[in-house]
């Protein structure tokens, strides 16, 4: 990507001013010290902020210390926080492109305070996680522009985004030893047929825990119970074959175990907040839920 600057600003109508929403996503390419932003001194009103290294390096700032960004390395902050600092470093040689994406509503802030708490400012992603990618693709071809989307669409994508912070946090140097206990759950589904649906106690016997381990787990780590993940990891799947395969929404249901399509329909909306027809006639972003 040759391009100084990429931005689009998106508008929802009507605006569900709680809801986390993206509202800005773009990339940019830097190459000078001159580019140094600091919390206390950005304008706008409050919003949270995750900005990401596609090629060359950048700095980080804040409470914890000075911190690079190479290539597959961000930061997640509250935007205003004057503690935070970032920039283009002194003595760099090649150009920082990154991708950056701006998220608004009051919802937002209790969700980043969490991730924060977790992990600290900096995370770590491959370049072609998925999320990555797309926000990459919304930011447009170059310059400035302003589109319109659904407001559900704008929750759907920082939805996808803490998601997939949310699963980095597993592989984060440091991580709590819980971590390692879900990605066994993880590689556990992966390897399930998702024709069966997998039940807490059965999944709880497979890896070698009790019950009441693995939900105290996953309620530290994910702030959920085990029953609602593996919930939500069949809708994850049901997203992609509504976006991906001709398969019918009846199809989609029984081929997930659900024997009856109203409750595959409830649990859907429960989940994404839209129904899966509504999913699929938007041609929606697979939410990482």
């Amino acid at each position: 990507m040759n391009r100084p600057y990429a931005h689009t600003r998106f508008h929802a109508q009507p605006p569900w001013e709680d809801w986390p929403y993206l509202a800005l996503a773009g990339v940019e390419t830097r190459q000078t010290p001159a580019y140094h932003l600091r919390g206390w001194e950005r304008p706008g009103p409050p919003h949270c902020f995750f900005q990401f290294t596609l090629s060359g390096t950048g700095w980080f700032r804040d409470k914890t210390g000075d911190h690079d960004l190479p290539s597959g390395t961000g930061f997640l902050c509250d935007a205003l926080d004057p503690g935070v600092e970032y920039g283009y470093p002194r003595g760099g040689r090649e150009p920082w492109q990154f991708l950056f994406a701006t998220m608004t509503g009051t919802m937002v802030y209790p969700q980043v305070r969490s991730l924060l708490a977790r992990n600290g400012a900096i995370w770590t992603l491959p370049v072609t996680t998925p999320i990555i990618q797309r926000l990459v693709g919304l930011a447009g071809a170059g310059g400035r522009r302003e589109a319109e989307q659904p407001a559900w669409a704008g929750y759907q994508l920082v939805a996808e985004l803490l998601s997939a912070l949310m699963a980095a946090t597993g592989q984060a140097a440091g991580a709590p030893a819980g971590s390692a206990l879900v990605r066994r759950v993880r590689s556990c589904l992966e390897a399930t047929d998702a024709s069966q649906p997998m039940r807490v106690n059965e999944l709880a016997a497979r890896i070698g825990v009790s019950r009441e381990h693995l939900t105290r787990v996953f309620r530290q780590q994910l702030g959920m119970s085990p029953a609602q993940y593996l919930a939500r990891q069949r809708i994850l799947l049901a997203c992609e074959w509504l976006r991906d395969t001709p398969l019918s929404i009846k199809e989609v249901a029984y081929r997930l175990g659900f024997s009856r399509p109203h409750h595959f329909g409830v649990m859907f909306r429960r989940v994404v907040g839209t129904t899966p027809r509504q999913f699929r006639e938007a041609g929606a972003a697979t939410p990482m839920l």
